[in-house]
């Protein structure tokens, strides 16, 4: 399905990792796809053209002609989406009008969206509501006509545990709301099933469920739709016991590789993963299940982190790999980026230039501090203008893609020592847990009864990718950044929406986009 892209040549860094690498699918943020589509698309005025030869399409790392980093794929989701092509296909052009054959997108359904009461559904109208069928049938053209691969439309099980969603729209006692979550998303699912055009869309059946009983039961009620690959959200994205003995069972039961329906079901994919170890251990059960079910399996997984922090004013700035320190170090380094009203003056900014940015990528090599510090007006207090942060969360990208990267060989380097009985040369670097991981998975794998190696290894399993940072944890990090793209862009319509029902838009900004700079 995505070999080709390995042989794609580019004009820039190649970010793309091993081809027996799980693949890391960047969670694009509408910010950066209207940012680069109105410079790119739409003809507007950027100040990147005097800093990159090909101005914002070196940021376009879809593209391989143009791009300072080239990564051919990438997520996208329809609740942020423009579904009225007229007015999206300038608006959000580097992904509706990518070239197919050298880049491939995953596109989210906007569940979240929807579960949020921002987008698309009326609760109160009933299920099958013809209102509700005319969002279903949007977010399935969306996704037919600019995906290659997609979630089902579901309505995440965590709507449960979101402070903010209105009680109208999901019950939130423990098992109603579970129910309604689910309920909701087999109609879904059925009208996904019935009214399908594009047979190239690769349709992925989101299993959720807050506990391994909810994900049992969420599972033994999808199993059977006939769509061609798996999203794991809930409990088993984010415990490995869980998602583990899933995997398990679709091996056993024949819903995974060549499948008893007659399907092939070759796609497994875990939604918001943003630890350097999510990198390690899926590929670890990619290779597993490549080398015991079917060679063409694909895991991939996706992260926002990189968009997420710059709109909190904060930036990447080392990969720490320290297992000698007191407190283990295995994760990016994420710092208040440089930033303070005092460098709006005439005479500071004469300096910056001269001052060159500190942390380099391909990206940030050649800028100054001036040229991320450029925003002089006094009617903000940020320096940041909108280039600032389309380049800046460029930046972001590059060290994070190439910190999965070099952790993943570190980590390959330590499993040959430990198979080799060879000195670890990487202990310095790895947590022996992560190295754990393969003897563990091959003894749930040989074992006649793998779901009593899982229940042996679940303290271990469970804490395998620690805490993930999740949306709600963004809530003690500087929001003024977030605030300052509002005031840019202005906002979206639902984002309008959600501040009318009085709820916080889970991602931040959807920008709108006018002509500012």
């Amino acid at each position: 399905m995505i070999e080709h892209l390995w042989d794609v040549k580019s004009k820039g860094q190649n970010m793309l990792g091993g081809q027996d690498h799980a693949l890391f699918v960047p969670a694009i943020s509408t910010y950066y796809v209207v940012t680069l589509s109105d410079y790119i698309y739409r003809g507007k005025q950027c100040r990147m053209d005097s800093l990159y030869k090909d101005g914002a399409k070196a940021l376009n790392y879809l593209d391989p002609e143009h791009a300072l980093f080239y990564y051919p794929a990438t997520l996208y989701s329809a609740g942020h989406a423009e579904w009225r092509l007229d007015k999206a296909k300038d608006k959000e052009g580097i992904i509706l009008q990518r070239d197919r054959k050298t880049s491939w997108v995953i596109g989210d359904s906007g569940g979240y969206q929807i579960a949020g009461g921002i987008l698309g559904f009326d609760f109160k109208k009933g299920m099958k509501h013809p209102d509700n069928d005319k969002t279903r049938e949007d977010v399935l053209r969306w996704l037919e006509n600019h995906c290659d691969v997609a979630m089902t439309l579901d309505v995440p099980s965590r709507a449960m545990r979101i402070p903010r969603v209105p009680k109208d729209i999901i019950r939130l006692a423990d098992q109603g709301g579970f129910n309604d979550c689910l309920e909701w998303s087999l109609v879904n699912l059925d009208y996904f099933r019935d009214n399908r055009k594009n047979p190239d869309l690769k349709l992925l059946n989101v299993l959720q469920g807050e506990d391994q009983v909810q994900s049992n039961t969420w599972w033994e009620a999808v199993k059977d739709y006939p769509f061609e690959g798996w999203a794991f959200a809930g409990s088993q994205q984010r415990f490995m016991d869980v998602a583990l003995s899933r995997i398990i069972k679709m091996r056993d039961e024949g819903y995974l590789g060549k499948c008893k329906d007659g399907k092939e079901r070759l796609w497994i994919h875990f939604l918001g993963q943003t630890k350097l170890e999510a990198g390690i251990v899926f590929t670890e059960i990619q290779r597993k299940l490549r080398e015991t079910i079917d060679p063409r399996i694909t895991i991939s997984y996706d992260s926002a982190n990189s968009f997420l922090a710059v709109s909190k004013g904060q930036i990447y700035t080392t990969i720490n790999f320290d297992q000698g320190a007191s407190d283990k170090k295995f994760s990016y380094k994420m710092e208040r980026g440089i930033d303070h009203p005092s460098l709006k003056h005439p005479d500071v900014q004469a300096k910056l230039k001269d001052i060159p940015f500190p942390w380099k990528n391909v990206v940030t090599e050649n800028l100054s501090l001036a040229d991320i510090c450029y925003y002089t007006k006094t009617d903000r207090p940020t320096t940041w203008d909108l280039s600032s942060y389309a380049m800046l969360m460029a930046h972001n990208l590059v060290l994070q893609m190439e910190g999965l990267q070099r952790a993943q060989r570190i980590f390959d380097v330590g499993k040959e020592c430990i198979k080799q009985g060879a000195p670890n040369v990487v202990e310095q670097w790895v947590p022996r847990e992560l190295l754990d991981f393969p003897a563990i998975l091959d003894e749930i794998f040989a074992s006649k009864d793998p779901y009593q190696v899982i229940a042996n290894h679940r303290p271990y399993l469970q804490g395998l990718l620690g805490r993930q940072l999740t949306p709600s944890a963004w809530s003690v990090i500087d929001d003024e950044h977030e605030k300052d793209l509002e005031d840019m862009y202005g906002e979206s319509n639902d984002l309008k929406l959600a501040k009318e029902k009085k709820i916080k838009h889970p991602d931040g900004v959807v920008p709108d986009n006018p002509d500012l700079f």
